[in-house]
């Protein structure tokens, strides 16, 4: 009998549910899905990812600007693109330092000051569900890897779950895995990025890992295509709904 309910009490254990918090890093990189990146690899020739959006990024600490790489990772782009437009990101607050690592944002939830312990845990992408992981090789952003100023997608410790969380590398991270989809980097106002990054914060996972501890709100982040692109089409998956 006693045997029947130590097997009983390791199932349940088993089917506890996992965290929802998005923290970095995470687990090896998963096989790249075919669908997703032959139609938006680019040559082998091209060195540096093309720059098709930007999006300007207004914060209480300033006003910086990020470049788009819509041939590189164009569901994450447009997911992004979309979101901005519509004001998602508006009034939502920087909920994340990672000192000398990240700084992240893009959750609804951070708009409530009374819910700062749920910060980092909330996320919707355009779709309303998650979407898959964008990780070609080919592409110029992948070979290139978390530089300075790279902005990526933040995702729940499992493949194909981005929703709206996004970082930026405050210095080149070789060894971070290859796991997150880089979707464009800081092309103007680094420095202001740099002054959200050095202030004090309330730790959360360790001693330089936390929210900040005054709280440093994104006024509004607009994105529009830039004049040299402006034949630049996204893939027609990339308007379906994810599976």
């Amino acid at each position: 009998m006693q045997r029947w309910w130590l097997i009983l009490f390791c199932c349940m254990v088993a089917c506890q549910p996992k965290s929802r918090s998005l923290v970095l890093p995470l687990p090896q990189p998963m096989p790249v899905d075919s669908e997703v990146t032959v139609e938006a690899a680019l040559p082998d020739s091209v060195q540096q990812p093309v720059i098709t959006h930007l999006a300007e990024v207004k914060t209480t600490k300033g006003t910086f600007t990020i470049g788009l790489y819509g041939y590189d990772a164009p569901r994450t782009v447009y997911n992004f693109v979309r979101l901005a437009n519509q004001g998602f990101y508006d009034r939502q607050h920087i909920h994340r330092i990672a000192k000398g690592f990240v700084i992240q944002f893009g959750d609804p939830k951070s708009r409530y000051r009374s819910r700062q312990e749920q910060w980092g845990s909330g996320g919707r992408s355009i779709w309303r569900v998650p979407f898959e992981d964008e990780l070609n090789p080919a592409t110029p952003s992948y070979r290139q890897g978390y530089r300075r100023g790279c902005v990526a997608m933040a995702n729940r410790r499992i493949p194909n779950t981005n929703t709206s969380q996004v970082f930026i590398c405050l210095r080149d991270l070789p060894d971070l895995p290859r796991k997150f989809t880089i979707f464009g980097r800081v092309v103007e106002g680094m420095e202001v990025v740099d002054s959200i990054a050095a202030v004090p914060i309330v730790p959360v996972l360790d001693s330089t890992d936390g929210r900040p501890q005054h709280p440093i709100r994104i006024l509004r982040i607009r994105a529009s295509k830039v004049p040299d692109q402006k034949d630049f089409r996204f893939p027609k998956w990339v308007y379906r709904k994810p599976l």
